[in-house]
């Protein structure tokens, strides 16, 4: 945590604390299922973050270029029905959990 004052350090290790439990819960929920659906999920929460204005992707920013490098290849994944449909159902549950635990709020 270089470059942070002595006032961030704790906050970004509190933060760093509540991100790792979350995924570890995630993960838990993820055991199991198809790696196509949990990137389309993914990829519909980002995707649903930035048309709301909430996420801004940075023209040749590392997020940038790696939702750009992300994307096609989730391609196949979107031509599947039942995946198209289960990772839609999977981001809304994800985002709503995301909201509810304070990660971003709704936009207004």
């Amino acid at each position: 945590m270089s470059g942070m004052s002595l006032t961030q350090a704790p906050r970004a290790a509190k933060l760093a604390r509540r991100i790792d439990r979350l995924a570890d819960t995630l993960f838990d929920e993820w055991r199991g299922a198809s790696a196509a659906k949990w990137a389309l999920a993914l990829m519909i929460i980002i995707r649903d973050l930035h048309d709301s204005g909430q996420l801004i992707l940075v023209e040749g920013s590392a997020m940038h270029r790696a939702y750009l490098l992300f994307a096609p290849m989730l391609e196949d994944a979107l031509d599947d029905l039942a995946i198209s449909k289960s990772a839609a159902k999977q981001a809304r549950h994800l985002r709503d959990r995301f909201t509810r635990d304070g990660y971003f709020r709704e936009a207004a």
